[in-house]
């Protein structure tokens, strides 16, 4: 059977893809990027489900299909700004949502639990998507400010990060709360995301440009353990070295559809985020 390379790996990680001849072709018309979901990447912690657990050691990342990496190296290419306001963890075998509301943009809540339950004398005024779903605009939200307040249990500030793994060759997913935005923000965060510096005469915001896109630099992530209130593992954060311009141009060609690319909801939920 003769074969032809479809995908050469100029960093010389893993083996050379190849597919027999006429396999493209078998596609049908119509398949494209909505046929993809983005693969969540996440820590194994102590507390987390024996099904995580077996697919490496704890302290290390791992992805649903099995690989574990001790190393994370990758490009960000974007990242959601989120919030949420978590439910108490209950273990792996909870039919109980993870979040009493999330957000996926900071700008419209979805809760997960009755709104009285949520939001007991403060309800705030709701409104229905155009799925018939029960969503809060966040500016209007008695949590609205816990962030700001450092409300523990409140609405906390999230990302996911959305980047391309440089061993694996493809896009994932990562999400960050809790104790690993520290690291994360520090190192990353910060460099990329406009600041606002006063307003104008009519009250609009200033806004100052980000530091460097996304995709400036090669970021390798380990982690290491915590021991406070319980042992769990948070990231270690180094940004291995900044990119030349032409090798930022991939990065920033892809950046549109890595944004938009669909998460894998399921993993999110049930594998990927464990409690801190």
């Amino acid at each position: 059977m003769t074969t032809r390379e479809v995908t050469k790996r100029e960093d010389g990680a893993g083996a050379l893809a190849r597919l027999p001849d006429g396999y493209m072709e078998s596609f049908p018309e119509g398949y494209d990027e909505s046929d993809h979901v983005l693969p969540f990447v996440s820590i194994i912690q102590p507390n987390s489900s024996a099904e995580k657990k077996a697919l490496g050691k704890e302290g290390q990342y791992v992805s649903k299909d099995g690989t574990a990496y001790e190393m994370l190296r990758f490009v960000l290419v974007s990242c959601q700004y989120t919030r949420g306001l978590p439910n108490e963890f209950e273990g792996h075998n909870t039919d109980r949502p993870m979040w009493k509301c999330f957000s996926s943009n900071r700008r419209l809540g979805y809760p997960n639990i009755d709104i009285e339950e949520l939001f007991g004398d403060e309800e705030p005024e709701y409104q229905y998507d155009p799925a018939g779903t029960a969503v809060v605009e966040c500016v209007k939200c008695p949590h609205f400010a816990d962030e700001k307040n450092w409300i523990k249990k409140g609405c906390r500030y999230s990302y996911t990060l959305r980047a391309w793994d440089l061993e694996a060759q493809r896009p994932f997913a990562f999400f960050v709360k809790g104790t690993g935005i520290g690291p994360i923000k520090a190192a990353v965060i910060d460099r990329v995301t406009p600041r606002i510096a006063g307003r104008d005469a009519q009250g609009n915001p200033k806004i100052i440009s980000p530091e460097r896109p996304f995709w400036w630099a090669e970021i390798e992530m380990t982690t290491r353990i915590r021991e406070d209130k319980g042992s769990y593992y948070v990231p270690v954060v180094r940004v291995a070295r900044d990119l030349t311009e032409a090798e930022m141009q991939p990065f920033a060609e892809m950046h549109g559809v890595v944004r938009e690319a669909p998460l894998d909801i399921q993993e999110q939920a049930a594998f990927a985020i464990d409690e801190d």
